[in-house]
């Protein structure tokens, strides 16, 4: 079941607890900075001011400075309802990012939800859109098969799946696809992210030399609009029949430049 939290009035599930589980955290962490603060000073230490700190002779090593204690929070941290009924353990404290989908308490670096699988933080302007993975212009066959196996049937699974030089990796060890195919197709999922473009736009650049985003993002669009012209009969061939304007083009590079970039 579905909640509304009391602090933040966002949705989230009801077994965790009287409030979400980001909002405890940020009153397990007011409350540890509260009773840092809170320590009395006693009437005699407030009066004796030392001026001079005593020498101490012999061991030399007891004249190093000695490291200031700070306050970490523990990696596991639980928040207690004041009625006391119910507890919420939250563990890496404040580091977490919680899931807009399903409300599920991520690592700050994790990019995908670990519960929902869905894009967790993207830009402004970026699609949430996920498409099926045949929707991909120009994979095989036995590359689909080879994915299915694996569980992977959407273009933000396989973004998932292949974002860095590891994952692919890891990919190809498990489906025998060359990473330089993994990597193609990994752009041409991400280039889905950005409004506008669809299956067909994304094939449509990367014929043209225009790959991924970050190569996008370096595009002028006469540049690009010219580029796209010259090649209409190469394009028409490969079963694109419809291009781009100029606006469109010149919104597809600004959107590129804001976008947040995933794939390394």
């Amino acid at each position: 079941m579905i909640s509304v939290c009391p602090e933040c009035k966002r949705s989230y599930p009801t077994h965790h607890g009287p409030i979400c589980r980001l909002c405890a955290a940020k009153k397990i962490k007011e409350n540890s900075d509260n009773k840092a603060t809170e320590q009395p000073k006693s009437s005699e230490q407030s009066k004796l001011a030392p001026s001079v700190k005593p020498e101490t002779k012999g061991n030399p090593a007891s004249n190093l400075q000695q490291p200031q204690k700070t306050n970490q929070l523990p990696n596991l941290l639980t928040y207690s309802d004041p009625s006391g009924t119910a507890q919420i353990s939250v563990e890496g404290g404040m580091d977490q990012l919680e899931c807009p989908h399903c409300s599920y308490l991520n690592k700050s670096s994790d990019i995908f939800c670990s519960s929902c699988k869905k894009m967790i933080k993207t830009s402004i302007g970026a699609k949430n859109k996920d498409y099926k993975i045949n929707e991909i212009k120009n994979i095989a066959s036995t590359q689909l098969s080879q994915f299915k196996k694996l569980g992977i049937e959407t273009t933000l699974q396989i973004l998932d799946k292949g974002l860095n030089p590891t994952k692919r990796k890891t990919l190809t060890m498990k489906t025998a696809i060359p990473e330089i195919l993994l990597l193609r197709i990994v752009n041409q999922a991400d280039l889905l992210r950005i409004p506008n473009i669809e299956p067909e736009q994304a094939f449509l650049l990367e014929c043209v030399g225009v790959n991924s985003i970050k190569s996008l993002e370096k595009q002028v669009p006469d540049k690009l609009m010219d580029t796209i012209t010259k090649n209409k009969s190469m394009l028409t061939s490969k079963t694109i029949y419809i291009l781009p304007d100029k606006k469109l083009v010149t919104q597809w590079i600004d959107d590129a430049k804001k976008i947040e970039k995933l794939v390394s």
